[in-house]
């Protein structure tokens, strides 16, 4: 393998093993690799990397032998790092970064060295499929985000008395073919736990506005984008999302960001975000009211502009007297703060009109459209 052409190695196939000659590290492309220590049956796993992670690189910067396998977890792609081009970078680094860098080399080779003395006395890790699936669906995102494959759909939302269209929310929808049972819920789950959120978030923030104004909707209708506790504690996410909604000429007046059920234990933190999106003409929905930790408290500390009823609360108005109650309580409260409610998931003309006998202000679900493209929505 030389250091330009990528290198395909089979599912199962030894990259390099324990005692070898540490002479280049490798950069994963695609794929995954387990790294263990130990022989047959007693062989332990260290662990699992992944798409864009480094593998190999600590024999190269003290110029030792491997102590570790490493296997091919599935079909992978490697790049080939050469030590003269990891080294010539460590030596230009400062004095006190290359002394920590080798402190730190040291450390990780007695620790590693530990786990191999007593590999023998413990039973091997098995390795499941939860190991690495969040890895292999992480990569596949990435991928389809870059290549543009990710799609934004948008579903109007109502006003109840006159059932006409005032705004709409942007939704996320990503159909892989590797992964069919992924769902949009769990995909963001999933994207929340690393920093892929962000990329996510961006990625449908731009996609979103560019449609809608293409769509000729953004001078009468707001446009409604979930955004993470991630997002939101960037240090340029406000100043971010002022870019990219003027170089798509989103009006940043129209925009409602919407925060999900992440953003609730970082409540303090996100204040100031918050507070910048408000100067800057934009408003704040909390999304999926009244399901999980969601509560009034939350909507007095996040100074909202709508509460949107969780599509779970929604969907037990024919059959839940808990439900008519909680629904009927917190548009009663919402009325007193003045803040506007979102029904979430109306599917019913039950569920329709006991919205509209509470007071619902405004509404959203398959009753009255499914989510769409935003060119279908054009004359809206």
């Amino acid at each position: 393998m030389n250091e330009i052409t990528p290198h395909k190695v089979e599912a199962g196939e030894r990259i390099f093993a324990a005692g070898d000659t540490g002479d280049c590290a490798y950069l994963i492309k695609t794929g995954a690799v387990r790294v263990s220590v130990g022989e047959g049956e007693q062989q332990r796993t260290l662990g699992l990397l992944g798409e864009g992670q480094l593998l190999g690189e600590m024999a190269v910067i003290d110029n030792s032998p491997r102590m570790a396998d490493a296997y091919a977890h599935e079909d992978t792609v490697l790049q080939r790092i050469e030590s003269h081009q990891f080294l010539d970078r460590v030596e230009q680094a400062d004095p006190l970064l290359k002394k920590l860098l080798h402190v730190v080399v040291k450390r990780y080779r007695g620790g590693l060295e530990r786990v191999r003395m007593t590999a023998a006395a413990r039973a091997p890790a098995a390795l499941t499929v939860d190991d690495y699936y969040p890895l292999r669906v992480e990569a596949a995102l990435k991928k389809d985000l870059d290549a543009g494959r990710v799609a934004v759909q948008i579903q109007p939302v109502l006003n109840l008395g006159n059932e006409q269209t005032v705004g709409f929310e942007a939704l996320l929808r990503w159909h892989s073919e590797a992964f069919p049972e992924m769902g949009t819920q769990a995909l963001v789950g999933l994207a929340e736990q690393t920093r892929l959120i962000n990329d996510l978030g961006y990625y449908v923030f731009e996609r979103a506005c560019a449609e809608f104004v293409a769509a000729g909707l953004h001078q009468r209708h707001w446009l409604s984008i979930n955004v993470s506790a991630k997002q939101l504690l960037e240090s340029d996410f406000v100043e971010r999302c002022e870019e990219l909604a003027r170089e798509q000429g989103m009006p940043f007046s129209q925009l409602v960001f919407e925060l999900t059920e992440s953003c609730i234990p970082e409540a303090e933190l996100i204040q100031q975000p918050l507070s910048q999106l408000r100067e800057k003409g934009a408003r704040v929905a909390l999304d999926d009211y009244g399901n999980g930790s969601s509560s009034l408290i939350h909507v007095c500390k996040f100074k909202v502009d709508f509460v949107k009823l969780d599509s779970e609360i929604i969907s037990g108005l024919e059959t839940l007297e808990e439900a008519r109650v909680v629904v009927k309580a917190v548009v009663g409260a919402a009325k007193a703060l003045d803040i506007r409610v979102v029904a979430e998931g109306v599917q019913t003309a039950a569920q329709r009109d006991f919205l509209a006998d509470v007071g619902c202000e405004l509404v959203q679900g398959y009753w009255y459209a499914e989510p769409a493209e935003a060119a279908e929505f054009g004359s809206a």
